[in-house]
């Protein structure tokens, strides 16, 4: 069966009406290079329309896509892989530094740094470090391990903690991905090499700094003007929140399960969302300016509860709300 698979044919589609005829088992991006596909831009392919890396092997007759930085799949594997090339810098330079992603606001990925003071001659050197190994076009492999075998990489790489997110899982395999001497964890697909993602800035911000990455929907500019939005302060405290409770990351929270402590931080968090609420109605009864409430966040985040336990206390300092569900108006 085996000998068999090796001599099969697979007709492969592209989008720019070319086929192929190729073996069973090569790779996205070869298939693309016989059929003499542009390759520039290159980021990821998408298989019958299901998003793969470009070294996907193909099993089957179908059609291939390739994905750029002005597509939407795109520019969320440009991110990703420019996450990853800091990860190698920051893991070279500054080993022990404390980084927490902050968020995504308007194109720009904000991080905090929490046990040193970050400089822009920082920013700079690792900003040299990442245009280091884009300009060595290095390859970005990505490995399909069983979980020890990841453990060892990441313990002898020194950075034992890898896995602690998953390791009460006990995953018996792990995908990992490897670029020149490191190696790391992501949540999604990365680009076949570090070349494929140039354009990127690096500048001090507040107590971190911010990673400036070009746009899908103008790949040749990069945003460098960093705008005081209100949403990162937000994202601050709630992080500050977050360490004085002690639970900053997923091994926090399932030592706080299975000690059975989680109980208190449910209570120490709704005395704070209790807070939060009287200074929100404070500001309101203040100004008294404010008609509409717009609440947005991600499925089963509390919308619908906080929504309505606003409306509680807005008729508590004289309002008479009406609560608009979006709910109601999914088809």
């Amino acid at each position: 069966m085996i000998e068999e698979l090796k001599n099969k044919k697979l007709q492969v589609k592209f989008e720019n009406g070319k086929e192929a005829t190729v073996k069973f088992g090569t790779s996205a991006l070869d298939a693309l290079k016989s059929a003499k596909v542009d390759m520039s831009g290159l980021l990821a392919v998408k298989v019958n329309n299901a998003l793969k890396s470009a070294d996907v092997p193909l099993v089957d007759d179908c059609e291939v896509e390739k994905i750029t930085l002005t597509d939407q799949d795109g520019h969320r594997v440009y991110v990703r892989t420019v996450k990853f090339l800091l990860h190698i810098a920051l893991k070279r330079l500054y080993p022990n530094l404390d980084v927490e992603v902050c968020n995504t606001i308007d194109g720009i990925v904000y991080f905090i740094c929490e046990n040193m003071k970050f400089t822009q001659a920082m920013g700079e050197e690792i900003l040299k470090e990442m245009r280091g190994i884009v300009a060595r076009n290095s390859k970005i492999e990505k490995m399909v391990v069983g979980y020890e075998e990841a453990k060892y990489l990441f313990d002898s790489n020194g950075n034992p903690d890898a896995l602690d997110g998953i390791s009460v899982y006990m995953y018996p395999i792990v995908t990992i991905y490897k670029a020149e001497d490191t190696y790391g964890l992501t949540d999604g697909i990365l680009a076949p090499t570090a070349g494929c993602t140039p354009d990127f800035e690096i500048k001090k911000f507040r107590r971190g700094f911010a990673l400036m990455l070009p746009k899908c929907s103008d790949p040749t500019k990069i945003n460098a003007t960093i705008a005081e939005s209100p949403l990162y302060e937000v994202f601050e405290k709630n992080g500050d929140f977050l360490r004085i409770i002690g639970v900053t990351n997923v091994p926090e929270i399932n030592d706080k399960v299975i000690t059975g402590k989680m109980p208190d931080i449910v209570r120490v968090a709704e005395a704070d969302h209790e807070n939060r609420m009287a200074d929100l109605m404070n500001d309101i009864k203040t100004k008294g300016t404010k008609r509409l409430f717009m609440i947005a966040g991600p499925s089963s985040s509390g919308k619908t509860t906080f929504a309505n336990k606003l409306c509680i206390n807005l008729k508590l300092i004289g309002y008479n709300p009406i609560v608009i569900s979006m709910d109601n108006y999914f088809k």
